[in-house]
């Protein structure tokens, strides 16, 4: 497989990262309606969270919105944005990052 990027060709396949999250960052409204629920954001269910995606500019995606995703869903897009990754995996054993909020489960 070959195509064009803007580094020149690529050969292989395209490989993309993704933050691995624990469930305990996302505040509890937003779980019990579920990550797919939020405007503006796009994120599908899985077993045992969810997977979002990142915005290449998770700020200004959300300023362009009527009904924005709440700041601290954009805020934990902005720290995946920071390490590259496309998306994030939310899962209730993931390990949990010091350098985010965490909300009380019930």
């Amino acid at each position: 497989m070959r195509s064009l990027t803007r580094h020149g060709p690529r050969t292989g396949p395209r490989v993309r990262r993704l933050l691995d999250l624990s469930t305990q960052h996302i505040p509890p409204h937003i779980l019990e309606d579920g990550l797919h629920t939020v405007s503006g954001l796009v994120a599908y269910s899985t077993r045992y969270g969810w997977l979002m995606w990142i915005p290449a500019d998770p700020a200004a995606r959300a300023a362009e919105q009527i009904d924005p995703p709440p700041a601290a869903l954009v805020a934990i897009q902005r720290y995946a944005r920071r390490y590259s990754c496309d998306f994030v995996l939310f899962d209730a054993d993931a390990d949990t990052d010091p350098h985010l909020p965490l909300y009380p489960q019930g």
